[in-house]
Protein backbone atom coordinates (compact mmCIF):
# COMPACT_ATOMS: atom_id res chain seq x y z
CA UNK A 1 0.00 0.00 0.00
CA UNK A 2 1.28 3.47 -0.88
CA UNK A 3 0.77 6.44 1.42
CA UNK A 4 -0.60 9.67 0.04
CA UNK A 5 1.11 12.18 2.33
CA UNK A 6 -1.45 14.88 1.54
CA UNK A 7 -4.21 12.70 2.99
CA UNK A 8 -2.19 11.87 6.11
CA UNK A 9 -1.39 15.53 6.76
CA UNK A 10 -5.03 16.51 6.25
CA UNK A 11 -6.26 13.85 8.68
CA UNK A 12 -3.69 14.71 11.32
CA UNK A 13 -4.43 18.43 11.03
CA UNK A 14 -8.10 17.76 11.62
CA UNK A 15 -7.77 15.37 14.53
CA UNK A 16 -6.98 16.10 18.13
CA UNK A 17 -3.54 14.88 19.11
CA UNK A 18 -4.91 12.57 21.81
CA UNK A 19 -7.24 10.96 19.28
CA UNK A 20 -4.41 9.52 17.22
CA UNK A 21 -1.40 9.43 19.56
CA UNK A 22 -2.56 6.65 21.82
CA UNK A 23 -0.96 3.23 22.13
CA UNK A 24 -3.78 1.45 20.29
CA UNK A 25 -3.55 3.69 17.22
CA UNK A 26 0.24 3.64 17.29
CA UNK A 27 0.13 -0.17 17.30
CA UNK A 28 -2.24 -0.13 14.30
CA UNK A 29 0.08 2.24 12.45
CA UNK A 30 3.10 0.12 13.38
CA UNK A 31 1.36 -3.01 12.09
CA UNK A 32 0.60 -1.22 8.81
CA UNK A 33 4.31 -0.61 8.23
CA UNK A 34 5.37 -4.05 9.53
CA UNK A 35 4.33 -5.83 6.35
CA UNK A 36 5.78 -9.23 7.25
CA UNK A 37 4.47 -9.11 10.84
CA UNK A 38 7.84 -9.90 12.42
CA UNK A 39 7.56 -7.14 15.04
CA UNK A 40 10.13 -4.92 13.31
CA UNK A 41 9.91 -2.26 10.65
CA UNK A 42 12.82 -2.50 8.25
CA UNK A 43 14.12 0.07 5.79
CA UNK A 44 12.82 -2.13 2.97
CA UNK A 45 9.30 -2.11 4.41
CA UNK A 46 9.36 1.67 4.78
CA UNK A 47 10.67 2.10 1.24
CA UNK A 48 7.83 -0.04 -0.15
CA UNK A 49 5.20 1.91 1.78
CA UNK A 50 6.61 5.34 0.94
CA UNK A 51 7.22 4.27 -2.68
CA UNK A 52 9.42 7.12 -3.88
CA UNK A 53 8.05 9.76 -1.49
CA UNK A 54 11.18 9.34 0.66
CA UNK A 55 14.65 8.35 -0.53
CA UNK A 56 16.51 5.32 0.78
CA UNK A 57 18.95 7.66 2.53
CA UNK A 58 16.09 9.56 4.21
CA UNK A 59 14.55 6.28 5.38
CA UNK A 60 17.87 5.05 6.78
CA UNK A 61 18.37 8.36 8.60
CA UNK A 62 14.86 8.15 10.06
CA UNK A 63 15.51 4.63 11.32
CA UNK A 64 18.87 5.69 12.74
CA UNK A 65 17.16 8.42 14.78
CA UNK A 66 14.52 6.05 16.19
CA UNK A 67 16.44 2.76 16.48
CA UNK A 68 17.53 2.43 20.11
CA UNK A 69 19.55 -0.78 19.72
CA UNK A 70 21.18 0.11 16.38
CA UNK A 71 20.02 -3.02 14.58
CA UNK A 72 18.68 -1.06 11.59
CA UNK A 73 15.04 -1.76 12.40
CA UNK A 74 12.29 -0.02 14.32
CA UNK A 75 10.47 -1.78 17.14
CA UNK A 76 7.08 -0.79 18.50
CA UNK A 77 8.75 0.28 21.76
CA UNK A 78 10.89 2.72 19.74
CA UNK A 79 7.74 4.31 18.34
CA UNK A 80 6.06 4.50 21.74
CA UNK A 81 9.20 6.04 23.25
CA UNK A 82 9.20 9.00 20.84
CA UNK A 83 5.57 9.90 21.48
Amino acid sequence: MVINTDNVEFLMANMKKNDYLNSENLKLAFDFFDENNDGNISAEELLRVFNGVKSADAIKELIKEIDSDNDGQVLLINVLDIV
